[in-house]
């Protein structure tokens, strides 16, 4: 146990006793794991788009977004590749069995054990980790309202763990024990977005697609305000419900961000 010092938890710099991680960052992860239900269910609705995605007898037309959220899909397998493996983390048992099944269950096993994690000298990178998946999972069902927490950088090549870091982190390396597995962020990126090149998407999704590959945040608005710009055209201009290709919204994004920091 520490006998005191500074959270553990990046960037919070608070003073600590008798811990590795403050009062503050342990109601943080505590609220966190709290909202996990909710937010697992929404995301499962993104996926699925049960009620939104299909016509009138469950096929799907010409105008009718994929019936498929990469975004969401990505985030989701995210926090739970990141529950499950500071479930086993914690529990003791990295080769077994997870202590729960499925995003719910695994953040109530781990909300009941915020006091075990906020004295473990991993507790910092725990409530760094967790929230970060957390967030994003937020993030792609309410939308973009990003805080402090690290971004997903990637996923490890070799064991399949999600990394999170700074905007900023060129390399993320796993921290699962026994691997060495490295992700190069920019890579990544680009890897995942050659994925997604021929798919089409509304305004929302298209925006929320290109948010969580290049880790900057856009707005339905903003696509839509390059299409009236004409920079941006749909695939069909004719459709009820224009629908963009996300590798000319990721181009477009990534073109701004640049010439801003410039």
């Amino acid at each position: 146990m520490s006998t005191g010092g500074i959270c553990t938890v990046p960037e919070c710099g608070e003073i600590v006793a008798e811990a590795f991680v403050c009062s503050t960052c342990t109601h943080r992860l505590s609220v966190a794991l709290g909202d996990v239900a909710d937010l697992a269910e929404e995301l499962q609705t993104d996926l699925t788009r049960q009620g939104r995605r299909g016509g009138r007898d469950g096929g799907r037309d010409a105008e009718a977004p994929l019936p498929f959220d990469v975004g969401a899909s990505i985030v989701a397998d995210a926090l739970l590749s990141t529950l499950t493996s500071w479930a086993l983390i914690v529990a003791g048992d990295l080769l077994g069995t997870p202590p729960a099944t499925g995003a719910a269950g695994l953040a109530s096993w781990l909300g009941a054990r915020v006091e075990r994690i906020r004295h473990r000298p991993d507790g910092g990178v725990c409530v760094d980790e967790v929230c970060a998946a957390i967030e994003a999972a937020r993030d792609q069902v309410h939308g973009p309202a990003r805080g402090p927490n690290s971004l997903l950088l990637g996923v490890c090549p070799e064991c399949g763990q999600a990394l999170y870091g700074r905007e900023r982190v060129r390399q993320a390396r796993c921290r699962r024990d026994g691997c060495d597995g490295v992700v190069d962020a920019a890579e990544w990126r680009y890897d995942a977005l050659q994925q997604l090149a021929e798919e089409v998407l509304p305004a929302v999704d298209a925006a929320r697609a290109a948010s969580v590959f290049l880790g900057v945040d856009i707005s339905a608005a903003r696509v839509r305000q390059w299409r009236r710009r004409g920079r941006l055209a749909p695939v069909d201009p004719d459709a009820s419900r224009p629908l963009y290709r996300v590798a000319e919204v990721c181009r477009l994004l990534d073109v701004d961000t640049r010439q801003t920091a410039s």
